[in-house]
């Protein structure tokens, strides 16, 4: 009970903030400002095989918001979302809280979240997504607030980012916005030096430097440094990591390397290496990455997906996401539909496996309309 009260004060101020510097903005600025949001509905039916088979329906209603604005040198974002999760969808959303439980920090969420409690049929929650202030000078730019650092090249795995958090409850990987504080320097037109400070990371607060350029047209590559302080039974840390990716036509191959150092000496250098890369076929696009950490709970993971137009409204994805000693696998198909009558329309089935090797099924329709 303790955490979910600290959580929802926690959001309730970010919130707080973002809406009181949103109006002051808007006193002060209001041609610099813009608005804009959608509303998405959404219905799902599941199905577990394990035993005998059980279904479940689902469904969930979204309002989202993003206030934009800017003025002279500074600039804001501040989105947030509300919904109305029942059956399976807040079933889901439960499952990915138990598995990391840091989320909830930035949700107003009722019935609070205890991890030991089995999932509610309804959940209503209001989350604060971004919340950004930008100071632009040219040569130099500085932002904090709930934000990405957006270091790496993996889309699904990135250990180059020693701020990501990824969220693989959706089938498609997502970063996770956290609270940051960044510094920017950019010596040159395709060159920049980022200095990031994470305060709250549950594996310890983390200061980080990386200088990033742009060679030939078509290589880039970067290099990071930075300490993480001692968390829990961590010790204090060394992070390295390096990147680098080469454009070629119809191809871009990437590759990240980082290592953790314990600075008490207390164990060994831990390391973990990542190859990917995105091919251009026609119109589709195939990205596949593989992730080794060897010294890891999970030693292997595998991420794939296929993305192609059907015509010029329809679509096709493909994900899947594999890590080979347990077994856990999830992959999904999804078809979807651009700009009929005013609303995007998504029809998705999926397909999961757990480490007890139990598969389930989801199938979910989705209409989301823009403003």
């Amino acid at each position: 009970m303790k955490t979910s009260r600290f959580a929802g004060s926690r959001a309730a101020l970010l919130l707080a903030a973002a809406l009181a510097f949103g109006a002051a903005t808007r006193a002060e600025a209001a041609d610099g400002i813009s608005l804009s949001g959608h509303v998405q509905q959404s219905a799902s039916g599941a199905m577990s095989f394990s035993g005998s088979p059980s279904p479940s329906g689902g469904a969930a209603s979204t309002l989202a918001l993003a206030l934009d604005g800017s003025r002279g040198s500074t600039s804001f974002r501040a989105s947030v979302h509300f919904a109305l999760l029942y059956g399976n969808e807040a079933a889901t959303l439960w499952s990915s809280l138990q598995l990391s439980p840091g989320k909830a920090l930035a949700f107003l969420i009722a019935p609070a979240f205890e991890a030991a409690s089995p999932a509610p049929e309804t959940i209503a929650l209001l989350a604060l997504d971004d919340l950004a202030l930008r100071w632009d000078t040219g040569a130099f730019a500085f932002e904090a607030g709930k934000t990405y650092a957006n270091w790496g090249l993996g889309k699904a795995f990135s250990p180059a980012d020693f701020f990501a958090e990824f969220d693989y409850s959706s089938g498609s990987p997502t970063r996770l916005s956290k609270l940051i504080a960044r510094a920017t320097w950019f010596p040159g037109a395709t060159s920049r030096v980022d200095l990031v400070y994470d305060p709250y990371a549950a594996t310890g607060a983390t200061i980080a430097a990386r200088a990033y350029a742009t060679a030939f047209d078509s290589l880039a590559f970067s290099a990071a440094a930075g300490i993480r302080a001692a968390a829990g039974t961590s010790p204090r840390s060394f992070l390295g990591a390096i990147e680098a990716t080469f454009d070629l036509p119809f191809a871009s191959p990437y590759g990240e390397a980082a290592v953790v150092l314990p600075l008490d000496g207390s164990a060994a250098a831990s390391w973990s290496l990542l190859g990917g890369g995105i091919a251009r076929i026609g119109g589709a696009t195939m990205l596949g990455e593989y992730l080794f950490s060897p010294e890891a709970t999970t030693h292997h993971s595998i991420f794939a997906q296929i993305g192609a137009p059907i015509d010029e409204w329809a679509s096709l994805s493909l994900p899947v996401l594999y890590y080979p000693e347990s077994g856990i696998l999830a992959a999904a198909i999804t078809i979807s539909l651009s700009d009929l009558a005013g609303l995007d329309l998504g029809l998705s089935a999926s397909a999961n496996r757990s480490a007890s090797q139990a598969w389930s099924g989801k199938l979910s329709l989705t209409a989301r309309c823009g403003f």
